[in-house]
């Protein structure tokens, strides 16, 4: 795998990642929850957690 393509990879995963954490935040602003209780509910297998 080239670099080129590494770095186009890894910045999608970032992305994402960064997605997940603003819409946990934004969910706790509107709910008034911490944001640890939100990202538990947001993130992908987050009953996991």
């Amino acid at each position: 795998m080239s670099r080129k393509t590494f770095f186009i990879l890894f910045s999608i995963l970032l992305l994402v990642v960064a997605g997940f954490f603003f819409a946990a935040f934004l969910l706790s602003r509107k709910e008034g929850r911490p944001l640890g209780e939100v990202l538990i509910d947001v993130a992908p297998f987050g009953e996991l957690l």
